[in-house]
């Protein structure tokens, strides 16, 4: 009989009793129970052909323990026991067949699948001192999901994190989106792992650009206009740099865009210099809460030493600290690679 488990094994065989120490030949299907070799713990007859099969419902997951005394007839090589005459195989769906012999038991195995075969062989010479193993079973808990950053999980199905519980992680919208726009779901599987309709790595929250929660009604000039109502212009950056103001735009939850001739006097300012204040429309409640620079950026080919020359007059600033996105702080959208001017839109 080969290492499958075929379903006319199961129609033409009996179930078996709790304490088995005859040849096998049926099937465990109780929770827990008792193994052993033919006369176990006297030696085992020779030329014997035995098959043991353990399967209980799926929600379940089988663990054998193996007693100490335990001794298969091996012969000794560098690599360690070979299994040449007998030999206790031990199958699981979708693993390769482990065989045990030698002296060593090979103690408590957590097969975590609901199914295990075990094939006891002997033939006519050598001889072995037998085994045994108690089986038990556990309830397959995958544990907490991986938590999801700017996102959370919500359980569609199923109890917890048990055996084919169903989640779907989910960003926390307006502000962050999965990539594609799909819908991601997770089922707790029998190996106990959260197994996914599309990969199994914790999907990713992306930033949501360019679509502020409020809209300016109309658009005025800076001379003469009005207030900019909170929440319509979130990419915005008051840059104070050594009390000297400048301005700035989201573009990441790391990365402010700014004018390179805001972060160079003739050198570039020190980052220490540098305070960043966003998220508000009134300046005195602006500036009780900055954000610190990590690093700047100048372009390579700025080069503007008499303040005349505005060619490639841009910057970058690496924040200390990740932005966590709302309705007051979001990124502007960056044009692709490529894109130009369309004549008579704003943008």
């Amino acid at each position: 009989m080969n290492s499958s488990i075929s379903s006319s094994y199961y129609n033409n065989s009996c179930l078996c009793p709790l304490f088995l120490v005859s040849c096998g030949g049926c099937i465990f299907d109780k929770n827990k129970g008792h193994l052993a070799s033919p006369r176990y713990p006297h030696p085992s007859p020779p030329l014997l052909s035995c098959l043991y099969i353990i399967t209980v419902e799926p929600s379940l997951t089988v663990t054998l323990n193996f007693t100490d005394s335990f001794h298969i007839d091996s012969m000794d090589t560098e690599q360690g026991p070979s299994c040449v005459r007998h030999w206790l195989q031990v199958s699981i769906p979708d693993r390769e067949p482990m065989k045990l012999c030698g002296g060593k038991s090979p103690g408590l195995i957590a097969t975590n699948s609901n199914t295990v075969r075990l094939d006891y062989h002997t033939d006519d010479e050598g001889l072995s001192r037998g085994w045994s193993l108690d089986y038990s079973t556990y309830k397959i808990d995958c544990g907490e999901p991986e938590p999801l950053l700017n996102g959370g999980v919500i359980f569609l199905s199923g109890f917890q994190y048990q055996y084919r519980s169903v989640i779907q992680y989910h960003c926390n919208e307006p502000f962050y989106t999965l990539p594609g726009g799909i819908n991601v779901t997770f089922t707790c599987e029998a190996d106990r792992k959260w197994r996914s309709n599309h990969n199994d790595v914790t999907p990713t929250c992306i930033p949501v650009c360019g679509k502020p929660t409020k809209l300016i009604s109309a658009y005025q000039r800076i001379i003469g206009g009005s207030d900019a109502p909170d929440d319509t212009i979130p990419w915005q950056v008051l840059m104070n740099i050594d009390g000297a103001r400048g301005g700035g735009m989201v573009i990441g939850d790391r990365w402010i865009m700014t004018a390179a001739n805001v972060m160079s006097k003739g050198n570039q300012v020190s980052k220490e210099t540098v305070r960043m204040y966003m998220g508000l429309t009134d300046l005195k409640t602006q500036l009780v809460s900055p954000v610190y620079a990590a690093s700047i950026h100048i372009h390579p080919e700025y080069n503007n030493p008499n303040n005349v020359d505005f060619n490639h007059d841009i910057a970058l600033i690496k924040l200390q600290d990740v932005i966590t996105f709302n309705s007051s702080i979001m990124p502007i959208c960056l044009p692709a690679e490529g894109a130009t001017y369309v004549t008579g839109v704003m943008g």
